[in-house]
């Protein structure tokens, strides 16, 4: 996202496959270490890790309402406030696996109408 911002908005196909290249590669090494010593923690609880997904989500949700710069920070936390709230009311109507899929739809449909349409 900052390469877009900074570049404005020209990103060439060198970069993208480079991008990949990494990423890629650093998911499987990630993966093989993951695998190997994964039997160490025996209970992942007692050393916070439970919470490790989340907190990693809260972290690049921070980091792309930082970074972009195309998008009014005000557009982007009302969509945050949005999302929040149709998942927290919505887990007492919606199973979760289904609730991920339609609160994902609503909040990009609302963010696209939101930058495109509203401001």
């Amino acid at each position: 996202m900052n390469k877009q911002n900074y570049t404005r908005g020209i990103l060439t196909y060198e970069w993208f496959n480079a991008v990949n290249l990494v990423a890629y590669f650093t998911w499987v090494v990630s993966s093989v270490i993951g695998a190997l010593l994964g039997g160490i923690v025996k209970d992942p609880k007692e050393l916070g890790l439970d919470f490790a997904l989340v907190t990693m989500f809260i972290g690049l949700l921070y980091l792309q309402v930082i970074s972009d710069i195309t998008i009014k920070k005000k557009v982007q936390f009302l969509v945050i406030v949005v999302v929040f709230f149709l998942v927290y009311f919505g887990m007492i109507f919606i199973p979760s696996n289904v609730l991920i899929i339609v609160v994902t739809l609503i909040g990009c449909a609302l963010g696209v109408v939101l930058k495109n349409v509203i401001y």
